[in-house]
């Protein structure tokens, strides 16, 4: 069946999209001894866990509790344009949460990209990749698209 899918093309979410995203896959292969780009969505749920820490924080910052509308105001404390700018990751998160914990709007930037919300989309736009089926059966990335 190769030879009926070489030069077949498809969708995915984009890999290594983000400014994170090289200090992410360099830890992960570190820890798995695997690469983040053999799969989909992995850069993606790494910025999804961050995410919800840092709307945690936000959401926690006066003591209050950690309720659906808090950590909604906590997604919406991290796309802000004026804020201080941090790409997700162990290194930025003690200041990133701070700024947070003090009531500031942020900015980042994920392994998977922008995580800038749209909040009539309920989520941020994503990057993705086109890619192609070659001769040998590998998959090869043609281009990125940005939404």
């Amino acid at each position: 069946t190769r030879s009926e899918v070489t030069g077949s093309f498809g969708t995915a979410p984009a890999q290594g999209a983000g400014g994170a995203y090289d200090d992410f896959r360099n830890r992960y292969r570190g820890e798995f001894k695997l690469d983040p780009n053999d799969f989909s969505f992995t850069s993606h749920s790494y910025d999804a866990a961050f995410l919800v820490m840092l709307a945690a924080a936000h959401a926690s910052r006066d003591g209050g509790a950690l309720t659906g509308p808090r950590l909604n105001e906590g997604m919406v404390a991290l796309s802000s344009r004026s804020g201080p700018s941090y790409r997700v990751g162990p290194t930025t998160w003690r200041d990133a949460s701070a700024a947070l914990a003090g009531g500031m709007s942020i900015n980042v930037e994920g392994a998977s990209g922008g995580l800038d919300f749209d909040l009539d989309a309920g989520a941020p736009a994503s990057p993705y990749e086109i890619w192609q089926v070659t001769d040998g059966g590998t998959f090869t990335t043609v281009r990125l698209v940005n939404p």
